[in-house]
């Protein structure tokens, strides 16, 4: 990671390209909420297209009908044109940790990969307040979380 400063008072951090192909920092599969309902099954991916192609393959074994349509539709429309960039994977408050106003530590590792620029933030979705309030859940399977299914 490369830091620049932008402006007198703020520092803006960006990510250099850091690979080519997506998924575990290992080489292995994908390892995120949205690929658990078959374990070691999505990627790694050649590119973000395929890593896309791998998001609607998980979507539609989870959801049927007109929303994963919509859903795949619009993963294959706007998520493209991103760096592959090393992600934490399962970046949310409860993994950092602040000692007043300051970042101290970010926890829990285990899903750190390379994958587009966007993926901490997108993958997020489905376990936030919008996604809640879209009709979206997390389904529990085997002790790990699932795939997002509408309520």
């Amino acid at each position: 990671m490369s830091s620049t400063r932008s402006g007198s008072n703020s520092t803006e951090t960006k990510r250099t390209k850091s690979s080519s192909n997506c998924g575990s920092v290992d080489g292995t599969a994908c390892e995120d909420p949205l690929f658990t309902d078959q374990l070691g099954a999505y990627g790694p991916y050649e590119d973000e297209p395929a890593f896309n192609k791998g998001i609607v393959e998980a979507l539609e074994s989870s959801l049927q009908g007109a929303w994963a349509v919509t859903i795949s539709d619009a993963v294959l429309d706007t998520l493209k044109d991103h760096d592959i960039v090393m992600s934490h994977g399962d970046i949310s408050p409860r993994n950092i940790l602040v000692r007043g106003t300051k970042v101290v530590a970010i926890l829990d590792w285990e899903m750190l990969g390379f994958y587009p620029e966007n993926w901490d933030h997108a993958s997020r979705a489905s376990t936030s307040q919008l996604g809640r309030a879209a009709g979206l859940r997390i389904r529990s399977r085997r002790g790990f979380y699932g795939l997002i299914t509408p309520n």
